[in-house]
């Protein structure tokens, strides 16, 4: 039943958005390090300018993956 329902544009689709989600989990998980934790703070670390800046970049960067997939999800519902 599968099989009729993907075909090769849906497949096609499906893969580049499983990319996308890919991508993203990728970028949070190497932004990792910029990540300060309430226990850390209270031994005298602080965040810096450059931790806040990293993490938006990561945001932005993940946001626009999202965007992206978020339309290859349409598209696949579009294709069925």
């Amino acid at each position: 039943m599968l099989e009729k329902v993907i075909n090769d544009k849906v497949h096609q689709h499906l893969m580049q958005t499983v990319g996308y989600y890919t991508d993203i989990v990728e970028k949070l998980q190497n932004g990792m390090h910029n990540i300060v934790w309430d226990w850390e703070l209270k031994k005298g670390k602080c965040w810096t300018k450059d931790m806040r800046q990293s993490q938006a970049s990561i945001v932005k960067e993940v946001m626009a993956l999202e965007q992206k997939a978020v339309i290859g999800i349409e598209k696949i519902v579009k294709a069925i």
